[in-house]
């Protein structure tokens, strides 16, 4: 049976190296927040010194917040296997980030709906 190719586009070799890069959500809870930053909990473990985006969702509200690792450290038995702890210091707070991160802090009910990397 002979296969024909059906792509559309037409295809090209690389020559040498070629880096790229992947972009991916992945919901994480937050154990902690304070005004410089949050320790989460990821499946992934995330290099120190890496620069990230994230997503704080609560309710109608969407804030990106650009935030380091400076911490990755595996998780205990207790919290199960596979899990990491994450220590992320924010990066340059806007002021719509900088309410929503205030009102978590000081409003002990407040609760960030998701977040996301």
């Amino acid at each position: 049976m002979e296969r024909t190719d059906r792509r559309v586009a037409p295809r090209f070799e690389v020559l040498g190296g070629l880096w790229g890069s992947v972009e991916m959500l992945e919901p994480m809870r937050v154990h902690n927040i304070a005004p410089e930053g949050m320790l989460t909990e990821s499946r992934t473990p995330l290099a120190v010194g890496t620069v990230l985006a994230l997503r704080l969702l609560r309710g109608c509200d969407a804030v990106v917040i650009r935030a380091g690792v400076r911490h990755s450290t595996p998780a205990d038995a207790v919290a199960g296997a596979g899990k990491y702890f994450v220590g992320l210091e924010f990066l340059d707070l806007d002021n719509q980030a900088t309410k929503l991160v205030d009102e978590l802090v000081n409003e002990p009910s407040a609760q960030a709906d998701t977040l996301e990397v």
